[in-house]
């Protein structure tokens, strides 16, 4: 099953690249929720990238505190970011992929969220994770706006 959120930012496909490539710069900026984001980068290389991710936050369905870890899967620049997560958030949420395509405005991101069958069972659970990705993908959003709004010199691209 498919969850997609879409949001048009004022800001390049490049400049919303950036920060998702820096996104642990930002971590918790974006979320109060938010306690640590670790990346570790073994081979850069964007077609079978070698990146993994480890994060800690206040989980969206629980209130406790959680562990996720993850790892990137494919890169196309200024325009693609796939990462599937790792065992046991791998048995709710498999995968999510973040899609740039340039707009009037600046920048559409698309994000596709693929859930288990687990997740079919558990609606209430799937609507908060839904729920708190969109918030965070709101608050980046607003972040690179308020960049642009302030004149501050914008990310350059990758």
């Amino acid at each position: 099953m498919i969850e997609r959120i879409i949001v048009d930012i004022g800001a390049s496909p490049e400049q919303v690249f950036k920060f998702l490539v820096e996104y642990d710069k930002h971590y918790t900026e974006v979320s109060q929720d938010h306690i640590e984001r670790v990346v570790k980068i073994v081979n850069p290389d964007l077609e079978h990238p070698d990146v993994s991710f480890y994060f800690r936050q206040i989980s969206p369905i629980s209130g406790k505190e959680q562990k996720v870890r993850g790892k990137v899967t494919r890169v196309a620049v200024n325009k693609y970011i796939g990462t599937e997560f790792l065992f046991p958030t791998s048995l709710f949420l498999s995968s999510v992929e973040e899609i740039l395509e340039p707009s009037r405005k600046g920048c559409i991101l698309t994000t596709n969220m693929r859930f288990t069958f687990i997740a079919r069972l558990a609606r209430n659970a799937r609507r908060k994770v839904v729920e708190h990705i969109r918030g965070e993908l709101e608050e980046m959003r607003d972040m690179l706006e308020r960049d642009q709004q302030a004149g501050r010199e914008s990310p350059q691209p990758i």
